[in-house]
């Protein structure tokens, strides 16, 4: 299963079930830098919701030369605002494809469909803001995890539903049906918990 970085990750009612937790991964904190180690991206939060009382979340990213962000994806509760810092930030938004030099911003408003990348042969970084910031840290931080817990492997598609059943609403990909998304994901997160197949992911801590 394609995968989100920051920031992704939707559907299911949290369970009243204990969890076994594993806290050997770095997560995604104020002043700490997170590495995604498929890709070598880079992680910092700047700002936390909890910081502006929900209002947004802020992140410095950075992506090596040649690399590609998440697939296609969509926030229909939350606008991204994109401001470059070094190199060049190539987004697609809404079928479009724009590019963003240093001090260049572009903001993505709730529930276009959009994707960023790295094209060129330079590291490239910039800062993303969140508004609000509702479960962005959540998705980002869990989804961050299961990801460097399977490398080189393949992530648990179980722990990737759980962490999208978390934040109902926040976060859908465009390459798969909303049916999919909606209905038979939640079943799925809710068997993978149930069964034992969800075991080093944390609930929402507002959950």
């Amino acid at each position: 299963m394609k995968v989100l970085v920051a920031a992704s990750f939707i559907f299911l009612s949290s369970q009243a079930m204990s969890e076994t937790i594993t806290d050997t991964m770095p997560r995604i904190s104020s002043k700490k830098v997170v590495t995604i180690l498929p890709t070598g991206e880079t992680v910092l939060l700047i700002k936390s919701g909890k910081e502006t009382n929900g209002e947004y979340a802020e992140f410095e990213v950075t992506l090596p030369p040649g690399k590609p962000g998440p697939p296609l994806h969509k926030h229909p509760l939350q606008s991204e605002h994109f401001i470059a810092v070094e190199g060049t930030l190539t987004l697609m938004a809404d079928g479009k494809k724009v590019q963003l030099n240093p001090n260049e911003t572009f903001t993505v408003k709730p529930g276009v469909t959009h994707a960023f990348s790295n094209e060129t042969n330079d590291t490239l970084r910039w800062r993303a803001i969140i508004k609000p910031a509702l479960n962005f840290e959540y998705l980002s931080e869990e989804t961050v995890e299961a990801v460097n817990r399977a490398y080189p492997q393949m992530p648990s598609s179980y722990e990737l539903v759980y962490i999208l059943a978390q934040a109902k609403g926040e976060y859908y990909l465009a390459d798969k049906s909303m049916f999919t998304q909606k209905v038979l994901w939640p079943v799925k997160a809710f068997w993978g918990k149930i069964t034992g197949k969800v075991k080093q992911v944390r609930r929402r801590r507002d959950a």
